[in-house]
Parts: structure tokens; sequence; C-alpha cells
């Protein structure tokens, strides 16, 4: 399924959701969501969008940096190497975001609440716009500050990582002892993190589950 290019032209568009009967999405048309500048709301969950760097026949996630009025989002994104920092604007105020491969574990899904901020990560063994900050430190916490400019979705409540070997460690708060890395994380799944040698938990205030 291709999205019609003739979208740009509602300019005035607030919100735009293709989850759904949109499923089967696949190409995205480059600068059609640029062009969308009033957007405040936009949902993709297809897993099927075939997203690109910079400069491809379909349409780049970068282009979500074109929308400065942005507060609410659903998006999929299984090829980590279209990543870029400062990806994710800090005004999300709602978001559902996956990046990397789905995991398959059915009871983390059933346990997976369905509330607004809320993200999934898997970036494998290593993830080639990261690799700077991962040589660093090799923390959830960095790659997610990466992901949006420095802040590190500090209005994250649901946060499951798995099957990403190149973690040693969540957060790092050693530099600080009142330092709060997730302060509104209220669930937090982590599986398969092979290599994770620490972990460091603040403020969670409902669950966590590890495997």
């Amino acid at each position: 399924m291709r999205l019609p290019e003739e979208l740009c032209k509602l300019t005035g568009l607030r919100l735009l959701d293709l989850s759904g009967t949109c499923e089967s999405l696949v190409h995205i048309p480059p600068n059609i969501i640029p062009s969308l500048t009033q957007l405040e709301e936009l949902y993709l969950s297809s897993k099927s969008i075939e997203w690109e760097v910079q400069g491809g026949s379909n349409a780049s996630v970068n282009e979500l940096k074109c929308l400065p009025r942005l507060t609410g989002l659903e998006i999929q994104i299984p090829n980590t190497n279209v990543l870029s920092k400062g990806l994710f604007s800090k005004n999300l105020e709602m978001y559902n975001i996956n990046i990397g491969q789905p995991s398959d574990n059915d009871r983390f899904q059933r346990k997976w609440p369905q509330t607004s901020r809320k993200l999934e990560l898997n970036i494998g063994n290593n993830c080639s716009c990261f690799e700077d900050v991962l040589h660093k430190t090799p923390s959830v916490k960095n790659v997610l500050s990466a992901l949006d400019g420095g802040e590190g979705f500090p209005k994250l409540k649901q946060l499951w990582v798995h099957d990403s070997s190149c973690f040693r460690t969540v957060a790092d708060c050693s530099e600080s002892e009142s330092y709060h890395p997730f302060p509104s994380l209220e669930t937090l799944f982590l599986e398969k993190l092979n290599n994770l040698r620490r972990y460091i938990m603040v403020n969670l205030e409902q669950s966590f589950y590890a495997n």
C-alpha cells in the first residue's frame, strides 16, 4: 500500500491516523510528512513501512524533525540503521515508539500496559548512529538521550529493552546520587540483555520484570 502524494496538500492537518485500516502501508513518498507542518498527532503503527535514509525513494524518519507542533506519536521503526540523533521532539507528550524488531515474548506482551508514553527498544549488537554514544557509556539512558536531543524521555512511563547485547547498564548514576534517569517510569522490562552488568532502579513505583 502506498500513501497518496495528494496528502501533502492538507497543510492544515492537525491529526493523521494511519493505524488500523492502514496496517499494510509500505510506501510513504518523501516530503509528504514535512509538508504537514501543523500536525500535532501522528499515528503510524504499520510494521511494514520501509523507512529509508535521507534521499531515498521512500520517506525518511528524519522528516519527523520537520513537525514542530508534534506532541503525539505512534511509530514502528524496525530498521535501526535509519535512526539519527535528535530524531524525536522534546515536545512529545503522548507516544508509543517501537525501535528495532519487536519481541515475540507473549508473557511480556500480555503485561505491557496499554497507556501512553511507552517505548520498546531493540538495537541488537550495535547501531551505527549510536556508535560513539555506546563507546563512551553503553547504557540505555544514553541512547534514549541521543534520540531526543539530550532529554532522555523524562516523561517515559513504560520501557521495554530486549535483544540488545551492546548495553552494559540501564543508566549510569555514579556522578550524582540525586540523579533520576527515568523520573516518571512505572514499568521496566529487560529481556535478553546478555551483557548487562548492572542496572539502576530509581522511582519505579509499579513494577519491574526481567528475563
